[in-house]
């Protein structure tokens, strides 16, 4: 079956990569010029990929998404997006402060409320809409959240990653979703362990 147009909504409510980083890596958060919805979606193409962006379109704060370089080592990827609900800036590390945290005042979105059984807030959405010459699309990606290890089962950090409206971002092998409560060092309740 060939695919002939997709639509991708790649959505956090988490901080993706914050659980991981160091100072190796470098992040720009969108800044309207350098670096925009469009410039990140096409940092996410190989030369020569097949496939064609229509549109882009972002939504949450600006700081709160950006590009990142330097992951090589760190997250076994070396340069793409970053989605968070917080700020870029808490990607860099050290995680060494159980608060750090950043509030927009933003709203969530509709398919991560669904994801995490919950109201998400600061919800960062990239929407990319394109046309790939064969049928098969593969991304790469890390889930992070500041959630760990303090708020497991208290918060549900949540990533969606949407082709044609169905996720696909799932625990290989399983239909379970990425989320803080699905992927942590396996304490159900920190506070009770």
């Amino acid at each position: 079956m060939r695919i002939q147009f997709s639509r991708v909504v790649i959505a956090a409510a988490a901080s993706l990569l914050a659980a991981v980083a160091s100072a190796q890596i470098v992040v720009a958060p969108i800044d309207g010029s350098t670096v925009t919805p469009q410039t990140l979606a096409d940092s996410l193409l190989s030369p020569g990929s097949g496939i064609t962006i229509t549109n882009v379109t972002y939504s949450g704060a600006n700081g709160a998404t950006g590009s990142f370089s330097g992951g090589s080592a760190i997250i076994g990827i070396d340069s793409g997006v970053v989605l968070t609900s917080g700020s870029v800036d808490n990607v860099v590390g050290p995680n060494d402060d159980s608060g750090a945290s950043t509030e927009n005042g933003l709203p969530g979105d509709a398919d991560l409320d669904a994801l995490a059984g919950d109201t998400t807030n600061d919800a960062s959405v990239l929407t990319i809409t394109f046309v790939p010459t064969g049928n098969t699309v593969q991304f790469s990606y890390v889930f992070g959240s500041e959630e760990y290890n303090e708020f497991i089962g208290q918060c549900n950090d949540v990533f969606g990653f949407f082709v044609n409206g169905s996720n696909r971002a799932l625990i290989p092998g399983t239909l379970t979703q990425v989320s803080v409560n699905s992927i942590n060092c396996g304490i159900a309740d920190p506070g009770v362990a």
